[in-house]
């Protein structure tokens, strides 16, 4: 069932996504044609500039829908009216809740791989991507040299970091709007009311478990980190920073899962 949910999401969701993301990559291909066209005739100058801002609006536009989407489609399809029919099914609020996570993530990594094919797209034929290798290994030597990490290692703990905190970004999202229906009349205020708290928990966890972990480390939190020690001190801000999330998201998912089984007020 859990299969059928995800396909639904997709199938739902998709509508107001897969559009979107054609446009962003077609704007990618439009201002480069711009660009190319901008040396041959000085007067589209002007309208490149127009292209570029709607190309920023554009990719600003996508990474904000492709949270709203998911976010409006957890509060309508559970907490609204149509929880009515949702919770008829033969599947736990935590199929429900799993699924949404799923789509939702696979969504926001989807926007930033399209944002990235889009500038790749932009970049095609001006010397920009034939430049990219060499400045990836002059970076690559820079950081081997200042931070002791080289490039590729930076990369992945910074993705996986990134992926786990948009997993966790949405459970907490889903968290605060199954918080937010205890307030009758008041919903959408109290569950951005709830977001805010719960993210200023989680920041004030976060910090208080960093300077635990320096204090243990013997590395000093407000000063400057020796060069010899900085790649092990990214190392465990990114290790940390991953079982926080690990542990947050766990909770935010029983929380939510919690409301949904045993507290849940549709009317």
């Amino acid at each position: 069932m859990l299969g059928k949910l995800i396909k639904y999401e997709f199938k739902a969701t998709g509508r107001l996504l897969l559009p979107v993301y054609g446009a962003l990559l077609l704007m990618g291909g439009v201002v480069n044609l711009g660009l190319t066209l901008q040396g041959k005739l000085p007067v589209l100058k002007f309208a490149q500039g127009v292209l570029i801002f709607a190309y920023v609006a554009l990719m600003v536009a996508a990474f904000a829908l492709s949270f709203f989407v998911v976010i409006s489609r957890f509060y309508k399809n559970l907490i609204c009216d149509e929880g009515y029919l949702m919770f008829t099914l033969p599947v736990k609020a935590g199929t429900h809740l799993l699924a949404k996570t799923v789509v939702s993530t696979v969504w926001s990594v989807g926007t930033c791989l399209v944002a990235v094919g889009s500038l790749l797209l932009m970049g095609v034929g001006h010397g920009i991507i034939s430049k990219l290798p060499d400045a990836l290994r002059m970076a690559d030597a820079a950081m081997k040299g200042e931070l002791g990490m080289g490039m590729s290692e930076l990369l992945l703990w910074t993705i996986f970091t990134v992926l786990v905190s948009l997993v966790v970004t949405n459970l907490m999202c889903y968290l605060s709007i199954s918080i937010g229906q205890f307030g009758r009349g008041h919903r959408i205020l109290t569950s951005v009311g709830a977001y805010l708290v719960l993210n200023v928990v989680i920041q004030s966890i976060s910090t208080v478990a960093l300077l635990i972990a320096c204090l243990f480390t013997g590395l000093d939190f407000f000063g400057d980190v020796p060069l010899g020690q900085m790649a092990g001190f990214l190392r465990m801000v990114f290790a940390l920073s991953i079982g926080l999330n690990v542990l947050f998201g766990s909770c935010f998912y029983v929380g939510s899962n919690f409301i949904l089984s045993r507290k849940l007020n549709l009317e």
